[in-house]
């Protein structure tokens, strides 16, 4: 009759305390404010890969999975540079490295580019170490054809299933042909991602324009690339970010693009978040953001191998 119990033990929690002060610390002295946002929405996400948890009763709604559409809101508004601790919740994500409710370190840099979020990233995380850490930088391409041996923006289901089954892995059970992202996603998980070098960060960025979330859309040489960056510890993604879409109407168009997939899917699909959109068509000034898993930089940090070693009542305990 243990059940009560914290799984986290007395280090993993001062832990998270001193990491958590060395972050906040950081942004205070680089003049970035903490901000509150309400975890209980009207709206949930359309991600097709993200389920938000609903309630109901007199209270109904969805607990959020990010808090960024509101803190773009706020940003609208003309708070300024500003970030936030929050919990979030996400339906179905449980294992060794998910929690359906996770701490996100998420913040918003006004005039901040793709390339702007992913130093300021990389400084965040040092601080939350407490020490400088390595980095690689490559972009998705390079990463995907180096290490995986396929191009991410030239998909080839056939080769991808090769490349698979040669890894020993079969194709995941009612995945659909046609779900070329899914697939991607699937090969980059299994086939690129266990061989960045452990113990250092890896940042990939560049994605397919199909992939770009809230992200914009830059026109390359090659094509359309969505400014997309991910952050990696050995294998374990830390988070990812954007150089924010400022376009309401693109904005709109993907969500209900978004919602399409989910009903297809048999899933359930939130109403697009309408304050969202709203100020972005007042005026979402030129940004770029970023979230990070706090729980996961523990992790990495103390050599965890379970997301329960830094969490007091995970789900089960809760």
């Amino acid at each position: 009759m243990s059940a009560w119990r914290p799984t986290a033990g007395e280090a993993a929690r001062r832990a998270r305390s001193a990491m958590l002060a060395r972050v906040r610390a950081h942004f205070a002295e680089a003049g970035v404010l903490e901000v509150e946002t309400p975890a209980l929405s009207c709206a949930g996400t359309t991600d097709p890969n993200i389920d938000s948890a609903a309630v109901v009763g007199a209270l109904s709604g969805h607990l959020h999975t990010s808090p960024e559409f509101a803190m773009k809101r706020l940003l609208a508004a003309g708070c300024g540079d500003c970030f936030q601790v929050a919990r979030v919740f996400r339906v179905g994500e449980q294992g060794a490295r998910h929690n359906p409710e996770f701490t996100l370190l998420e913040w918003y840099r006004l005039g901040h580019t793709l390339a702007d979020i992913t130093a300021d990233t990389l400084a965040v995380l040092d601080a939350a170490w407490g020490r400088p850490l390595e980095a690689t930088q490559m972009s998705l391409r390079e990463a995907c054809t180096t290490l995986g041996g396929f191009d991410p923006f030239a998909p080839d289901l056939s080769l991808l299933r090769g490349l698979l089954a040669a890894a020993g892995h079969g194709a995941p059970i009612g995945l659909a042909e046609d779900a070329v992202d899914a697939w991607l996603d699937f090969a980059f998980s299994t086939l690129v991602a266990p061989r960045f070098e452990p113990d250092r960060l890896t940042v990939v960025s560049g994605y397919p324009a199909s992939q770009a979330s809230l992200a914009r859309v830059e026109q390359s040489a090659s094509g359309p690339v969505a400014l997309r960056v991910e952050v990696f510890f050995g294998d374990l993604e830390l988070g990812n970010g954007f150089e924010e879409l400022l376009d309401a109407d693109e904005q709109r168009t993907r969500f209900e693009r978004e919602r399409a997939q989910r009903l297809a899917s048999g899933r359930d699909s939130p109403a697009v978040d309408a304050h969202l959109i709203d100020a972005m068509r007042h005026g979402l000034p030129a940004c770029a953001g970023m979230a990070i898993g706090v729980d996961r930089v523990l992790m990495a940090a103390l050599g965890a191998d379970h997301i329960q070693d830094v969490l007091n009542f995970p789900w089960g305990r809760a």
